[in-house]
């Protein structure tokens, strides 16, 4: 009896823990950085005076950029303060490296983030800022050069007495150092180099091209896992993870002639069976021509003897693989089929959803042969309900705004199968996610601001715009709703190749 008496209390006390457990899992540790934000204070030692100080911790994010740590630490006994910047995120895919020719004062006023991991070189100057010194900062090119000069004058006073030799030495570098921030040096080299990825330097000229700046990434090396704190058995078989997927990233980006590199981002139940059904809406619409989806003939009966394939034609089915998750790096299972677009071509499409951790993914790709020519898809947007029509662009493809002067270059989002105004959307944010000091209070480019506000404008149909799709494999394609009539709205035009195009995307190689 006395065993059963307490036994109600004793579920009450789990039952409290498990709420409480599944109260702390739903909020999320990474808040936005707003007025009242909760943040974790400890107590800490002070490295000043060996007093006992408080540190505080705010785990939050910078908009289209990533999460990090801040930490500021102060002493009630001798008032010395310090704060630190952590990336609380994951590493990226590659190490990143920066160089910035600094040939004027605009350059000079750049925002750039240092990683804890990151190392800044001038070589000009001979000078390398190294991992431990600035680590976790948000500065300027001229406020890195600053805080250095400030770091070499310290102690100046009692080292001239001691070791006047140094102490002149040191002195000739800083006078050194201050005339490139006088700009009597210019031009001159600024490396970023960060193995972690985590590093940026601002583009001040988005979203047009950086013409002083150039990126490259580079798999680790087992040395740089290790100098990131990794467990030196597991920095080796991840520095061969990288290489393998550095290796796959050259030979996609030599396929697609893109310049740069876009994490993956996951994709929500609904916008993955959005996708998949707009593909499924095609086969199942009654229309004079044959419409088919893996390959099967959905305007006839499915027991239609014309209607089969062999049993061992493989587009009959749905082809499962499996494949590693781009975010967790769990085994999932990814599912490819083929379908075809009436008066389009053939497309394969791959969904892939992490049963682990939720990722989702949908690619869409061209299929069949190579075409023989170019085509240039001109659309004119101009009432509220063209903006739901159909769109592929394919990676090959060009897209450009006359109306804006903005051209985007091939191999930028990928390929993409949504509607106009899905397409703005995407190009919106993926601008936006690669210039995190385009908005808010980094926002320093009118130009930039004002472009994004034009762009995302074009949802709105206040004016008629132009969209011009340009695809030297004929893979873009736009809904036409009187097809197989010719659309008023839309211009097609068939060219021949350049040279230059059939070099690009290997296609003399091919012809030899």
């Amino acid at each position: 009896m006395e065993k059963s008496s307490h036994q109600p209390e004793e579920e009450q006390k789990q039952t409290a823990q498990k709420q409480d457990s599944n109260t702390i899992m739903q909020t999320p540790l990474f808040l936005n950085l707003e007025e009242n934000t909760p943040s974790e204070e400890i107590e800490s030692l002070c490295m000043n005076c060996q007093e006992m100080g408080k540190t505080k911790f705010l785990f939050t994010k910078i908009p289209f950029f990533k999460e990090i740590i801040l930490s500021s630490f102060e002493c009630p006994n001798c008032g010395w303060k310090n704060t630190e910047i952590q990336f609380g995120g994951k590493i990226a895919d590659f190490g990143i490296r920066y160089e910035l020719k600094v040939v004027n004062q605009v350059n000079m006023n750049r925002s750039v983030v240092k990683s804890e991991n990151a190392t800044i070189r001038i070589p000009e100057l001979d000078l390398e800022i190294p991992p431990e010194t600035q680590k976790g900062t948000i500065n300027t090119l001229e406020g890195f050069i600053a805080k250095t000069i400030e770091g070499l004058q310290d102690l100046q006073e009692e080292r001239r007495k001691v070791d006047p030799a140094t102490a002149e030495k040191i002195d000739d570098f800083v006078n050194r150092m201050q005339d490139y921030i006088d700009g009597k040096k210019f031009p001159f080299t600024f490396i970023v180099d960060d193995p972690s990825g985590n590093s940026y330097v601002q583009n001040p000229n988005a979203p047009s091209k950086d013409e002083y700046c150039t990126t490259e990434f580079y798999p680790r090396s087992a040395d740089d896992y290790i100098k990131m704190g990794y467990n030196p058995e597991l920095a080796e078989s991840q520095a061969d993870e990288d290489k393998a997927k550095h290796d796959e990233f050259v030979k996609d980006k030599s396929k697609s002639s893109s310049s740069k590199i876009k994490a993956k981002k996951g994709q929500t139940p609904e916008e993955q069976e959005a996708i998949l059904a707009k593909i499924q809406a095609y086969a199942s619409r009654k229309k004079d021509e044959e419409i088919t989806a893996s390959n099967m003939d959905f305007s006839k009966p499915m027991d239609d003897a014309s209607n089969t394939y062999e049993d061992d034609d493989v587009r009959k089915e749905v082809m499962r693989f499996s494949t590693y998750c781009y975010c967790c790096s769990k085994e999932g299972e990814a599912k490819m089929c083929i379908a075809t677009i009436p008066f389009f071509k053939e497309i394969i499409i791959m969904a892939f959803c992490c049963d682990y951790c939720g990722y989702r993914n949908t690619d869409i790709k061209h299929g069949g042969g190579i075409s023989d020519k170019a085509t240039r898809i001109v659309f004119k947007c101009e009432k509220p309900s063209d903006l739901n029509r159909d769109v592929f662009k394919s990676d090959t493809g060009i897209m450009a705004i006359p109306e804006l002067d903005f051209a985007m270059a091939p191999g930028t989002l990928g390929g993409v199968y949504t509607t106009i105004e899905g397409l703005i959307d995407k190009v919106a944010d993926n601008l936006e996610e690669f210039n995190p000091f385009g908005s808010g209070d980094s926002s320093t480019n009118k130009k930039y601001v004002e472009f994004i506000k034009k762009l995302r404008g074009l949802k709105d149909m206040s004016t008629p715009f132009t969209l011009i799709l340009d695809d030297a494999l004929s893979n873009c394609f736009i809904y036409n709703p009187f097809a197989p009539e010719d659309d008023p709205q839309i211009n097609v035009t068939v060219y021949e190749r350049s040279e230059e195009q059939n070099e690009e995307l290997g296609i003399n190689d091919m012809n030899c």
